[in-house]
């Protein structure tokens, strides 16, 4: 039978899957390696399903059948099956096998078998068998996975801990659940296809992306107004943008023969719109209304007759632009495009060209440049008066722009530019504009570039940046408000990088990587260690989800408040945990597996199926 069974790898796939099957309630790691690993129970990184120190369904400070520091099934103080100060088989109080307080067989703070704010057979603090803020078998105090699977180790993963789920199959999907920050990931391959999903208290966000061709998200807030849109590059484009009390906007583009803009219809040659009750066969006829500031445009023939009105001036095109005649309302004018052309609107001022686009004369009386004047003959000079602002340029000996908080002047350009700016204050010098830059602000702020070779930027208190033959030597500092962390950033491309962050309670977490040899970093009390790293990322991001794992062959972690650490070896095969607070331990090599809680040991053979305890009860 033996023989038969390892001849048939399925067969033996299958019946290592039973095993784990029948192993998911024991706190034995089951062991079929390569093809399946799984673990869960009491560890140095987690507790099991009940109390936050315990791992069994009993209260907190006994450790259920088998205290943790008796090895034995009593009293943490006695060693008995007693109270701990009667040192007998009943309370001193009640005359039963109860608690002292209760008269009851369950904790001697609630009165009856169940926990008084709970009603299961748990810890107090929990809820029931598992913890009351995961609701899985996961401590809560702890980032630790309290169950872990392996199957033909790379590939399949799976872990759960007190506020993220994970499961992995390396590197072609993967599903990642952060409860505690609100945020799902689902990966395909990434970064072909990836899927997100963000549940924050000012609303939701989700979306999908599968670059080159589809991209996709739609947002909730928590105040009713949403947005979402759709992309099929390059065929398919949609969009919806609503809020309370306002009209709702979108658009559909089936390029290039459908599109759709708010009440806007355009099918190839027809274009339609309500409530405009705008028309068009194009080329044969068409007839608009309120578009782009004009009162309506019709054609004939597109482009040999075209005719448009805005209030009384009414143009006339044909064919459309090369000849052209302005009248009424005062106004009046012609074109022969691209010679010249001339026209003036008493409510807007002249307009003129010659040689078009090269010189142009045009007065703005609405838009954003209402009030400007434009006189320009490209390239010889170019010339804009606004209340505001003047700017003029004669090539290529001087140019100037000129406005209420800074001048900047150029000779030359782009050879030398001089700028003086009072709002933000400062002064700036530029050679050959690219080539060397040098700037000079209020409390010692200082700028200096030398292209790639050299440069730096010192703004205190806010922000400092440097880097030698960019972009092989960086370094960042960011500080963008008082109250904000600051960033420091540092890069020896392609071989070192660094990120840290600094908080105001004197925290400090960073991440290293010296490529392509390991990665290491701190995240809270949380430090870790990892070899191999082939490409720069961190734990959370896309490339630590799905790829990282394939490579990883040695990861460590620790984390001093809790006494948690963690050493692995090519996954599963090799693995120590500790937990200094609650004196436990274990250690996983391939078929052998041993763990030690207090003065209970196990030792399991065979990949799980000849487990021994010494010291303590069996469970």
């Amino acid at each position: 039978m033996r023989h038969s069974l390892f001849r048939h790898p399925f067969l033996l796939a299958a019946g290592a899957l039973c095993c784990l099957a029948c192993h998911t309630s024991s706190t034995t790691p089951l062991s079929f390696y390569p093809l399946v690993y799984r673990w869960s129970g009491t560890t140095s990184a987690t507790l099991a399903s009940a109390g936050h120190q315990t791992g069994k369904l009993a209260d907190r400070r006994t450790g259920g059948p088998a205290d943790r520091r008796t090895g034995g099934p009593a009293d943490r103080q006695t060693g008995g099956p007693a109270d701990r100060q009667t040192g007998g088989p009943a309370d001193r109080q009640t005359g039963g096998l109860a608690d002292r307080q209760t008269g009851g067989l369950a904790d001697r703070q609630t009165g009856g078998p169940a926990d008084r704010q709970t009603g299961g057979l748990a810890d107090r603090q929990t809820g029931g068998p598992a913890d009351r803020q995961t609701g899985g078998p996961a401590d809560r105090q702890t980032h630790r996975p309290a169950t872990e699977t392996y199957a033909l180790w790379p590939l399949f993963s799976a872990a759960r801990a007190r506020d993220v789920s994970h499961i992995g199959l390396h590197p072609l999907w993967s599903w990642t659940n952060d409860r505690a920050g609100g945020v799902t990931h689902l990966d395909f391959l990434w970064p072909l296809a990836s899927r997100r999903e963000s549940r924050q208290p000012n609303g939701t966000n989700r979306s999908w992306f599968v670059p080159p061709l589809w991209f996709s998200s739609k947002r909730e807030a928590a105040d009713g107004s949403r947005a979402d849109w759709k992309t099929l590059f390059p065929l398919y484009y949609a969009g919806t943008k609503a809020a309370p009390g306002t009209p709702t906007q979108s658009y559909q583009i089936l390029f290039p023969v459908w599109w759709r803009m708010n009440h806007h219809r355009l099918l190839f040659p027809f274009y339609w719109s309500e409530p405009e009750r705008s028309f068009a066969f194009f080329p044969f006829y068409g007839a608009f209304h309120n578009l782009f500031e004009i009162d309506s445009i019709r054609f004939v023939l597109w482009p040999l007759w075209v005719a448009s009105r805005r209030g009384p001036v009414r143009s006339y095109s044909a064919p459309w632009p090369f000849l052209g005649v302005t009248t009424g309302g005062g106004a009046s004018g012609g074109r022969l495009w691209p010679l010249a052309g001339y026209v003036h609107n008493p409510g807007e001022g002249p307009r003129a060209f010659y040689l078009w686009p090269l010189g142009q004369y045009v007065t703005f009386a609405r838009g954003p440049y209402k009030g400007a004047t434009l006189n320009m003959f490209l390239p010889f000079w170019f010339k804009v008066d606004h209340p505001k602002r003047h700017i003029a340029y004669y090539f290529p000996l001087y140019g100037v722009s000129r406005s209420d908080r800074r001048v900047s002047r150029a000779w030359l350009w782009p050879l030398f530019s001089r700028t003086v700016s009072t709002a933000p204050s400062y002064e700036k010098w530029n050679v050959l504009w690219f080539l060397l830059s040098r700037q000079k602000g209020p409390d010692d702020q200082r700028r200096f570039y030398l292209f790639n070779l050299l440069g730096w930027t010192n703004i205190p208190g806010k922000h400092v940046r440097a880097h030698v033959f960019w972009p092989l030597l960086q370094y960042r500092y960011d500080h963008p408000m008082e109250k904000a962390p600051e960033f420091e950033r540092w890069y020896a491309l392609p071989f070192y990088y660094s990120w840290t962050t600094r908080w105001e309670d004197e925290r400090r977490d960073y991440h290293r990587t010296l490529w392509p040899l390991a990665a290491w970093g701190r995240q809270g009390s949380q430090r870790w260690f990892r070899a191999l790293q082939l490409l720069p990322c961190k734990p959370e991001d896309g490339i630590g989800r799905n790829w990282a794992p394939l490579w990883t062959l040695y990861a460590s972690s620790s984390n001093p408040e809790t006494g948690v650490e963690e050493r692995r070896v090519l996954g599963p095969l090799y693995l120590i945990r500790r937990d200094h607070s609650l004196d436990q331990s274990e250690f996983n090599l391939l078929f052998f597996q041993y763990s030690r809680t207090a003065g209970a040991k196990k030792i399991s053979l065979l990949f799980g199926f000849l487990p021994f305890q010494v010291g303590g009860e069996r469970d």
